[in-house]
């Protein structure tokens, strides 16, 4: 720094002093700029000697908030106990299903008949929605019937076998899985089934929009209670009856797998492994015409004797899951036929009533279809697209779906038709946005569902027509309604105090809540990558305000955050509170990570006092909250109303005393000006080596002094900065400092 730049600065300061407060100073600085700043004015051996400085232990803590606990002391067990794989699932299953409900199913995996069924119940009952499972009229033994004829008929076929892995109540990741010989080139093979593939189609007890119930084979679709209701899985797989007009029964699918011993060969053929005794036997049971009841349950379906593409596939892939044949359902809504897989290592096209075996192409090629949507159905009716298998020609839909002020919404359902069926759709995550693969050449009208309206709200919007291969569609539906408010603004700037929080959070994923479209009141669940969070920190005044459904002012106000890591350092006493909230999410649990750190500052370092470190599941509706007492502290605290000042600006300086005790008398107010190692002390403003300071009371609680009266910045100073304001209380007789001492820094520019 020049000495020019010494003249500039010191006249500033003699501008500050002398204008906004006391014309005694300023014959000093005038003096000191006619001095030419001898270099010794600014040694640091002339620097004020300040005390230690002394900040009061406190005794603050972290206090939590957390959203209503959703388990009985039997579903904690129960998720404990289950395999680690599925613990999650388990969880957000047993958190939409009430107390009794919980006990029954927790108690039927923690005490099976067979300690081998324990990861197939731990699945069914985290996979099985759970309104099914509530359902007045589910028989729950259901569930373990149908795992104990998965073992049961393991001894019956050749070409599989079951492998346990590791053992409940000894190891975390134990499961089961299948074992398969396939024939490809004539030369068999053996391969181990993906674990995900086997509990979803093989051990889970719903195939698509059927119910899951014992079922009186001689009803439309009726329940009834065992023995007179039958579950399809060993029922389809023992049972025959007389064939009408003949001296003979129907074929025992048990009885056709002697000498089968490899689940298929490779190739478009009856004599095909399992795969083919599969598909004759259908052919032997099934006669491909319909009457008036179109029934959705195997074992009603077997009574008949008779279906079309639809109840054909039901029954195909009841039939193979009996025979422990992973098989789904295939969807082509829209263009009104159905089909199955099954897996061989990748999904493989199966019309048994057609004997097709892996020719997708067959429907464009072959019948001159053109899909527009084809889905694959897992048993909790959650789909994915699979038109790419079934099209030489595809085209992909991106959506956004948000409300009146562009927020997207969680849980919005994307529908995509081509004439009067929906034949395909997603769900949209907290980001509102959902991608679907659609067919080519084919007219596509889309409409966004949500739990606050749909968009159009009368009928589907033209989005194309017809779609074009490999073209990328991107469509924004915004709704006329909005989601739930926070009437959060932003809180003003504070003075920094000296207990601070940091925080560190980030959300691990989100849970969907969503339906199959043609059996809408059984919902699925899934865990999903995306995710967000608001989030805001409130003192006392504001908190009532937050939860009166007011306006109010916050600090750190993060609207759908997915990370943050952050300080906060509280800047007066009060009780501050820092909310995390899903109160404007419709549909999607939270799953959030939490770090809080509680500190303290003593002059040189921060002190952790108190630590959460929590991962946390919030619903729609829900927050998590913090909170810590911040007492009034001992000190002094110095206020302007800039830390950079220009012409013009409106100046002053306050000094602010905080006093959490009693009144105090006669009690020393020292404060400062640090002007560049020029030191100079209110209220005579005198300059080292002299020292001045005021006596004051100090009253309980949050007092104010004026040390600089309002004033207009004046022009003509130039430039500075780096100056500082500091304040301090000190015990009168003058020997340690009261309480925390105060800083203010501030400059000024032409």
């Amino acid at each position: 720094m020049n000495r020019f730049e010494h003249r500039m600065i010191l006249w500033g300061v003699f501008c500050l002093l002398s204008v906004g407060f006391n014309t005694v100073i300023a014959a000093n600085i005038r003096s000191t700029t006619q001095e030419l700043f001898i270099e010794e004015a600014f040694q640091a051996e002339n620097v004020f000697p300040l005390p230690a400085r002394h900040v009061p232990d406190r005794d603050l803590t972290l206090a939590e908030t957390l959203p209503p606990d959703k388990f009985t002391d039997s579903a904690k067990q129960a998720i404990e106990h289950a395999p680690l794989w599925i613990r999650n699932e388990l969880g957000d299953n047993f958190a939409r299903m009430d107390a009794d409900f919980q006990n029954i199913y927790a108690d039927m995996i923690l005490n099976p008949s067979d300690q081998r069924f324990t990861d197939e119940l731990a699945f069914c009952v985290a996979e099985v929605a759970a309104e099914i499972l509530q359902d007045p009229v589910f028989l729950p033994e259901l569930l373990e019937e149908n795992i104990y004829y998965i073992y049961e008929h393991d001894q019956y076929l050749d070409y599989v076998r079951l492998a346990d892995v590791g053992q409940a109540g000894v190891d975390e990741d134990y499961y089961t899985t299948t074992y398969y010989f396939v024939e490809e080139s004539g030369v068999t093979t053996e391969y181990e089934l993906d674990r995900e593939i086997y509990y979803w189609f093989i051990v889970h007890p719903k195939i698509e929009d059927e119910m899951v119930d014992y079922i009186d084979p001689d009803s439309r679709d009726q329940h009834a209670d065992p023995p007179v209701g039958v579950f399809w899985r060993d029922w389809l797989f023992t049972y025959t009856e007389p064939i009408p007009g003949s001296d003979e029964d129907y074929p025992i699918l048990r009885d056709q797998f002697a000498g089968v011993d490899v689940l298929w060969k490779s190739w478009d053929n009856i004599d095909n492994g399992a795969m083919g005794v599969l598909t004759q036997w259908i052919l032997d049971v099934l006669d491909f015409t319909s009457g008036a009841e179109r029934p959705h349950q195997p074992v009603r379906i077997y009574k008949l004797h008779v279906g079309r593409c639809g109840e054909h596939q039901d029954f195909a892939s009841a039939a193979s899951r009996a025979c422990l044949v992973p098989c789904l359902n295939t969807e082509a809504v829209g263009e009104d036929h159905v089909w199955n897989e099954f897996w061989d290592r990748r999904w493989i096209h199966w019309e048994p009533v057609n004997v097709d075996f892996d020719v997708p192409l067959v429907y464009e090629n072959g019948w001159g279809k053109k899909f527009s949507g084809v889905l694959d159905v897992y048993g909790d009716g959650y789909t994915w697209d699979v038109i790419d298998r079934y099209s030489e020609g595809t085209c992909t839909i991106n959506a956004r779906i948000e409300d009146a002020d562009g927020d997207p919404i969680d849980g919005a359902k994307l529908n995509v038709k081509r004439a009067s069926w929906v034949s395909a759709w997603g769900f949209a995550g907290s980001d509102g946005t959902t991608t679907v693969r659609y067919g080519d050449e084919v007219a596509c009208y889309v409409r966004a569902i949500t739990d606050i309206g749909m968009y159009p709200e009368d009928d589907f919007q033209l989005l194309a027509s017809p779609t074009v291969n490999g073209e990328v569609y991107d469509w924004t539906a915004t709704l006329s309604t909005t989601l739930p408010q926070i009437p959060a603004t932003p809180a003003a700037a504070m003075p920094d105090g000296d207990y601070r929080w940091t925080i560190d959070y980030q959300i691990g994923g989100e849970v969907l809540v969503g339906f199959y479209q043609f059996d809408k009141s059984h919902k699925f669940t899934r865990r999903i990558p995306s995710g967000n969070i608001d989030f805001f920190i409130v003192d006392q005044t504001n908190y009532d305000l937050y939860t009166a459904k007011e306006p109010f002012e916050a600090h750190q106000i993060t609207w759908r955050s997915e990370d943050d890591i952050m300080n906060f350092s509280f800047p007066y006493a009060d009780i501050w509170t820092a909310v995390f909230t899903a109160e404007r999410k419709l549909n999607c649990k939270q799953l959030l990570d939490v770090e809080f750190n509680l500190e303290q500052y003593d002059g040189e370092n921060w002190t952790v006092l108190d630590s959460i470190s929590r991962s946390l599941e919030l619903f729609p509706g829900e927050n998590y909250r913090v909170t810590t007492q911040v007492p009034e502290s001992m000190g002094v605290s110095m206020e302007m109303p800039s830390h950079s000042f220009r012409p013009g600006d409106p100046c002053s300086l306050t000094a602010r005393l905080s006093n959490p005790g009693a009144v105090m008398t006669d009690i020393p107010l020292f404060v400062m000006l640090d002007a560049c190692g020029l030191y100079f002390f209110w209220p005579d403003w005198t300059r080292l080596p002299e020292i001045s300071w005021g006596i004051v009371d100090v009253p309980a609680g949050i007092s104010e002094i004026v040390i600089l009266p309002e004033f207009p910045w004046p022009p003509g100073v130039g430039s500075a900065s780096g100056l500082f304001f500091y304040g301090a209380m000190t015990d009168p007789a003058i020997t340690q400092l009261l309480g925390s001492m105060g800083m203010w820094e501030f400059g000024w520019t032409e």
